[in-house]
């Protein structure tokens, strides 16, 4: 086993707090624990700064370029999650292949985040997965808060980077849809 997926499942198995870069795609830092991992990819529940549960993140494993753990902020940010007895978002969601895990998280919560961070980092797509193959999907997307505006988009799987679910934003954004 290497010492990259070594790291990955001690970290897993002792749920310590991290902070997962992927410095090629995004500068920012995935704070959670590490829920899962598979060959291919790495599902983190999040946590916002403040020790609130924020979803949770599948990433690439090959895009992971840093793991920290430990040190001052990762132990304050632990002590708030202990305090507010926040327990972390174990999703029991299929992640041996990207298409396996989009149907799976749709299944189970109704919508997904889908980067692709490569073309753009500063814009994802919000929505519900109406149709799926190895290739390609179909999302009917949410819009932001303040226009509400649905549209239909095809978006090629192999320009994804990372999914997001459940997390506040994307959860007001599904009641909102909802009641539409």
């Amino acid at each position: 086993m290497s010492v990259h997926y070594k790291t990955i499942n001690k970290l897993k198995e002792s749920q310590e707090l991290i902070d997962l870069y992927r410095d090629d795609l995004d500068s920012n830092a995935l704070t959670g624990i590490i829920a899962d991992y598979s060959d291919k990819f790495v599902l983190l529940s999040l946590f916002t700064e403040e020790g609130v549960a924020n979803g949770f993140s599948l990433v690439y494993g090959e895009d992971i370029t840093r793991i920290r753990w430990g040190g001052n902020f990762l132990e304050s940010l632990d002590a708030l999650i202990k305090r507010n007895q926040v327990v972390p978002f174990m999703p029991g969601i299929a992640i041996n292949s990207l298409d396996e895990a989009l149907g799976s998280i749709q299944e189970q919560f109704g919508h997904v985040t889908l980067h692709t961070e490569r073309v753009r980092n500063d814009v994802c797509f919000i929505g519900e997965v109406e149709e799926l193959d190895q290739d390609f999907l179909v999302l009917h997307e949410y819009g932001t808060r303040e226009n509400r505006d649905r549209k239909h988009t095809l978006l090629a799987l192999d320009l994804i980077t990372r999914i997001d679910a459940e997390a506040v934003y994307e959860k007001n954004l599904k009641y909102l849809y909802s009641r539409s």
